[in-house]
């Protein structure tokens, strides 16, 4: 079974009904970026309840370890770059704990927007489009200090990971907060949304904001801009509702539904030079 952010949603059902024997036949022989920071995280929340056992059966899906260890550490805030590692260098991957107000202005975030630009340009990805990723990254990451919570000085805990191969990459941010309709209720320009289903669709075709003074926000504008034109797979998701935008033959479609709950919100995009754009295997 591959892992990746769809049916995730499969494996947070299952814990919601509290039926560890479902997880039995289930196999996992590869997992994406964003399905990865989902595990990661269920495993540490179910280690806080004091199920042992479940986060034992959870950490058996993960097909590595070692990348286990790097997410785990991102969510408990406990850095993203191994010690000893060049700094300067390129990633395959890498994981950002963002838990701050001036977590885009603090040190380590810097060189790893660098690290990422320079991972995308050795992967083929021209300068310009690479540029315009990271800019599309620093404002999804700013996005959630700003409204993962009730305040901005206090943003909920959230992780920022970028994933990148020959000629396509992927990168992801989650967090842990109130999700896109308890966020967008603060506006009353949209207190009659219902869902966070309805709320995700307000926000990428109305560009919907919570910051009253604005109808309507700029933050996803800057990275449709971005990857309108580049092949890319958007999905975005908030609680139970997923909002995924997608390429198609000459043009662009998209769906929206509901599944699983998950606390908080998160856009995942895959980007390719050529061909279909999709998740990219992580381990």
């Amino acid at each position: 079974m591959r892992l990746d952010v769809q049916n995730i949603g499969e494996i947070q059902a299952i814990l919601q009904t509290d039926d560890l024997g479902s997880l039995d036949s289930v196999s996992c022989s590869e997992i994406t970026l964003p399905a990865a920071v989902d595990l990661s995280r269920a495993i540490i929340a179910v280690e806080k309840k004091g199920k042992h056992e479940w986060a034992r059966v959870l950490r058996a899906l993960f097909p590595s370890a070692a990348v286990l260890e790097e997410c785990s550490r991102a969510w408990l805030h406990q850095g993203s770059v191994p010690l000893g590692a060049d700094i300067h260098g390129t990633r395959h991957h890498e994981l950002f704990p963002l838990f701050t107000q001036d977590g885009l202005t603090q040190v380590a975030w810097h060189p790893f927007e660098a690290r990422f630009a320079r991972s995308l340009k050795a992967a083929g990805f021209s300068s310009s489009l690479a540029d315009g990723l990271v800019n599309a990254l620093n404002e999804m990451a700013d996005n959630v200090i700003q409204h993962s919570d009730s305040s901005p000085c206090k943003p909920a805990r959230s992780v920022v990971g970028y994933c990148v191969t020959p000629n396509q990459m992927g990168f992801v941010i989650c967090d842990t907060g109130r999700g896109a309709l308890a966020s967008l209720h603060r506006n009353a320009s949209w207190t009659s949304l219902q869902s966070d289903r309805e709320a995700l669709c307000a926000i990428v075709e109305k560009q919907a904001s919570r910051v009253a003074e604005n109808v309507f926000g700029d933050g996803y504008r800057t990275m449709f801009r971005t990857l309108a034109d580049h092949n890319a797979l958007i999905r975005l998701r908030s609680r139970d509702g997923f909002y995924e935008l997608y390429p198609t033959t000459g043009s662009r479609d998209s769906q929206s539904g509901e599944a699983a709950s998950i606390a908080g919100f998160q856009v995942s995009v895959s980007c390719a030079i050529e061909g279909v754009a999709k998740e990219i295997k992580l381990c």
